[in-house]
């Protein structure tokens, strides 16, 4: 290859990303209900272990996490399928997002039960995954509260697993409500901004 040719190359990819920007490529709704299910449900497995509920935590959370992935897909297949503009950046915050999920299902739904890591360790490796999604995710839509949210993810992901307690339930469920549903509403008003946008152009 030419140096001429990987310039050419270089410009190709920058147009396509600078015309997936122009065009906002996701609408932060996910992040929004997701953040909220799992607040939910720490915040409810924190006061089952303070007032001693019985409640089969696999059966709990997989209704939570269940709901979560209909949504998801119930989205992916009506509302992202019906969307005239398709991007770039649109496909790979999807798919970054996707392989993130996937791999926190397995993290809580797989790895935990069979002993692969302690009980405890699911909520730092899934900070840890999370904020790899927001950080790739903040290369692709430049906004300060995706990249803040994932050093956000990051640091407190390595906090919770430093002082392992009851009360860390609590404050995945504060990480959810500052680095996951935030973004999400701030995602949605910069969607609505840009689809009026191009609804006038």
């Amino acid at each position: 290859m030419t140096e001429n040719d990987a310039q050419q190359e270089l410009a190709f990819i920058k147009k396509v990303m600078e015309d997936s920007r122009r065009i906002i490529a996701y609408d932060g709704k996910d992040f929004t209900v997701w953040g909220i299910l799992v607040a939910v449900g720490m915040i409810l497995m924190y006061l089952k272990i303070v007032f001693q509920f019985q409640i089969d935590s696999m059966i709990f959370w997989g209704i939570l996490i269940g709901t979560g992935w209909l949504f998801s897909i119930k989205r992916r297949f009506t509302h992202y399928r019906k969307r005239r503009v398709k991007t770039f950046a649109g496909a790979v915050i999807g798919s970054v997002w996707l392989s993130c999920g996937i791999v926190m299902t397995l993290i809580g739904f797989v790895l935990g039960p069979v002993g692969a890591i302690k009980g405890w360790a699911i909520m730092p490796l899934i900070a840890l995954v999370l904020g790899i999604g927001y950080f790739i995710t903040s290369v692709i839509i430049p906004n300060r509260w995706i990249r803040y949210s994932a050093f956000g993810w990051w640091i407190g992901g390595i906090l919770i697993a430093a002082y392992p307690a009851p009360y860390i339930l609590l404050v995945f469920a504060g990480m959810m409500i500052c680095f996951q549903i935030i973004p999400g509403i701030v995602l949605q008003r910069q969607y609505r901004k840009q689809f009026d946008k191009v609804s006038h152009d």
